[in-house]
């Protein structure tokens, strides 16, 4: 999602697991380091592991997985509850 005049973009899923791991991820990128800083603030403080995707111009990279979640939540009938994590080795 998008803050007015923010700068920054990001877009993350929160829902439930089975599987051990630490958070659902939310990726964001943005050319403003101050709105980059609240996204990130956000994030942590929503429950999601933060990771800056790099400068707006990638948005166009996170958008489609938003779609993406958008039809297996609605059409692809995983409901609401599922989200995407990058998982660090």
């Amino acid at each position: 999602m998008r803050g007015p005049s923010s700068g920054a973009e990001c877009g993350g899923s929160r829902g439930g697991s089975s599987v051990s791991r630490r958070e659902d991820s939310d990726v964001f990128c943005g050319d403003d380091s101050d709105a980059k800083s609240t996204a990130a603030q956000l994030a942590t403080e929503l429950g999601f592991d933060p990771i800056d995707a790099g400068p707006l111009t990638n948005a166009r990279i996170l958008e489609p997985h938003a779609f993406l979640w958008i039809w297996l939540a609605l059409k692809g009938g995983l409901g609401r509850n599922f989200a995407f994590e990058i998982v660090r080795r």
